[in-house]
C-alpha cells in the first residue's frame, strides 16, 4: 500500500475507532458502578484513537502485498494494537491486573472495533474492485 492509501485509512478509521471506544465505554458503564467520565478521559479516548489509527503504518509497502504478506501484517497489526491499547489502559488506570473482567471487556471492544474497521475497508475495496471490473468489461465490448 502506498503512503497516500495508508493516510486515507488512518483518517477514515480514526473516526470509527473513537466512536467504537465511546460506545464501548458507554456499554461498560452499565456494568461498572461508579464509572465516571471527564474531559481528560475524552482527551485520552481521542489520543487512543489517534495512536491506534497510526498503527496502520504497519501496512505500508512500496510494492503490492501478496495475500500471505497481508495476512501476516494483519496478525502483527492486531497484536500491536491490543498491546498498545492495553498498555494505555493500564497506564491511565482504566484497568488493573486485579480486574480481569475489565481486561476481557477491553479486549472484546478492541476485537469488535477491529472487525468493524476491517469490514468497512473490505466492503469499500470490494465495491471499488467491482467498478474496475465493470469498466474492464465495458472496454472489452
Amino acid at each position: 500500500m502506498s503512503i497516500r492509501e495508508i493516510l486515507k485509512m488512518m483518517v477514515l478509521s480514526f473516526f470509527m475507532i473513537v466512536t467504537g471506544i465511546v460506545a464501548g465505554i458507554w456499554v461498560i458503564g452499565f456494568f461498572v458502578p461508579g464509572l465516571s467520565y471527564s474531559p481528560v478521559g475524552f482527551g485520552r479516548i481521542l489520543l487512543t484513537g489517534l495512536l491506534t489509527a497510526c498503527l496502520f503504518i504497519i501496512f505500508y509497502s512500496k510494492t503490492d502485498l501478496t495475500a500471505k504478506k497481508m495476512i501476516r501484517r494483519m496478525a502483527i497489526h492486531s497484536v500491536v494494537l491490543v498491546f498498545t491499547t492495553l498498555s494505555l489502559a493500564f497506564y491511565w488506570g482504566w484497568v488493573s491486573l486485579n480486574t480481569p473482567g475489565m481486561i476481557i471487556a477491553i479486549i472484546a471492544i478492541i476485537i469488535i472495533i477491529y472487525a468493524t474497521v476491517a469490514g468497512m475497508f473490505f466492503f469499500r475495496d470490494r465495491r471499488f474492485a467491482e467498478k474496475i471490473n465493470e469498466a474492464i468489461k465495458r472496454r472489452r465490448r
